[in-house]
């Protein structure tokens, strides 16, 4: 097993009772299915820093990290080569479209 865990950003873009999923392109196992946007954190960088910066650069939405606030926390091991600890945020608002990059 790792010695280390990565950790991954996960952003909730919720209109009403409409939340935003994105579909994965590529040719990993999990191409095709829907998810939120979401990435790694970068290294120095903080939680929301990194979810604004994720949505930035996968559905063109600016988001204030202080308008991000953690809602939940899962940790996954045994599902890849290395554990993972996920952090969930919801958006309380942001500017702009939501657009596929």
């Amino acid at each position: 097993m790792a010695d280390r865990h990565l950790i991954d950003v996960h952003v909730l873009l919720v209109d009403g009772d409409r939340l935003l999923l994105t579909q994965r392109s590529g040719n990993d196992a999990f191409s095709g299915r829907w998810h939120v946007p979401s990435g790694k954190l970068d290294a120095s960088e903080s939680i929301t820093t990194a979810a604004a910066r994720e949505a930035l650069e996968e559905v063109g939405v600016v988001i204030d990290p202080a308008d991000l606030r953690v809602v939940h926390v899962a940790h996954v091991a045994g599902s890849g080569p290395e554990p993972r600890l996920g952090v969930f945020l919801h958006a309380a608002r942001w500017a702009g479209g939501p657009v596929s990059r």
